[in-house]
């Protein structure tokens, strides 16, 4: 079978129309070329969609032959070459199979790997560093968002022995502090350590309510979910720069964003089934962490003048739906 092929002599980019056969062990060209070689001394490049293919001499001579069946066919009866690289290089079907398999992979990676390696990558986070991380953080929120505390020492006093009843001597401290810009909340550092604003305490009905959120917050505490939050941040940041290249921080910044609200809303129900456990060790009734709960939101929509805090916001919601929850706490107190 002869082939049709275009030859370079590799010293100039003149090009020689030529034909192409294989015969007795060697690659032939006839035209204004002549050139025989040994089979064994020739390369030939892969088939890659439309690309014409090599034939390359030695000398750095090379032909370029178009019609990839023919020369698939001359080779084949020469049984001079196994083309299935070639085939699936090629296939359209294991091109789209090869996409769908990357991005089960990938995500895969998010929803299992990631999450798993976030958790093992907070139990084995050295102490040292996580104090250190608690530290600065704090540092940060005390010059910019917080300010001291002004309950009144003796409700301070009652907060803090009923918060060592229920945190039974796991390690964890209660830090005081305020901030109009945050409203009415408490916050868990990596460390374990909870500061309650005074925010917080004030919006509560009684400490009891007060209690149950800083159950709540134990949950954060003991699940170390402020490590994987910052494991899985620096990863989704790490890979979102990658990816990116050298787009500016704020669009590498967007995707970590994007993907995190769904692991926030776990840990959330994580924490609350935690509380749950904890409030009924010491008498409390899970429901008064669901009446806390609906206060908070009744200021929250207060403060953004937007639609309820309560109505879901869908997957970029960062908590589960307040009504949600409330309910769960109210049912059977079982998140």
């Amino acid at each position: 079978m002869t082939l049709q092929g275009i030859y370079y002599d590799g010293q100039s980019a003149r090009a020689h129309a030529v034909a192409v056969e294989l015969c007795d062990g060697h690659w032939q060209l006839h035209g204004l070329i002549e050139r025989r070689e040994p089979v064994g001394e020739v390369q030939i490049s892969e088939w890659l969609g439309s690309v014409p293919q090599r034939l390359q001499f030695r000398d750095g001579a090379y032909c370029e032959v178009a019609d990839h069946a023919g020369l698939a066919a001359v080779l084949s009866a020469a049984g001079r070459r196994d083309r299935s690289i070639e085939w699936l290089q090629n296939s359209r079907r294991v091109a789209i199979a090869a996409v769908l398999c990357l991005i089960v992979a990938a995500l895969s990676a998010y929803l299992w790997g990631l999450p798993l390696v976030a958790k093992l990558g907070a139990r084995m986070m050295p102490q040292r560093v996580v104090e250190q991380v608690s530290s600065t953080t704090l540092q940060l929120l005390d010059r910019q968002l917080l300010a001291p505390s002004e309950l009144p020492a003796a409700r301070r006093g009652r907060i803090e022995v009923a918060f060592a009843r229920l945190a039974d001597d796991d390690g964890s401290r209660l830090l005081f502090r305020s901030s109009a810009h945050i409203g009415p909340n408490a916050l868990t550092l990596p460390d374990g350590r909870i500061v309650l604003l005074d925010e917080l305490a004030v919006l509560a009905e009684d400490d009891e309510e007060v209690l149950a959120v800083l159950a709540h917050e134990l949950g954060h505490a003991h699940g170390r979910h402020g490590l994987e939050l910052l494991i899985r941040g620096a990863l989704l940041g790490f890979v979102s720069a990658w990816w990116l290249g050298d787009a500016s921080a704020l669009l590498a910044a967007a995707p970590v964003v994007l993907l995190q609200a769904r692991h926030s809303r776990e840990l959330e129900r994580q924490a609350d089934a935690y509380a749950v456990g904890r409030l009924a060790a010491v008498g409390v009734a899970p429901a008064r962490l669901a009446d806390v709960l609906e206060r908070i939101d009744a200021v929250e929509r207060e403060r953004n003048g937007g639609p309820p805090a309560a109505a879901s916001t869908g997957y970029l919601d960062s908590h589960p739906a307040t009504n949600d929850r409330i309910e769960r706490l109210r049912a059977d107190g079982s998140p």
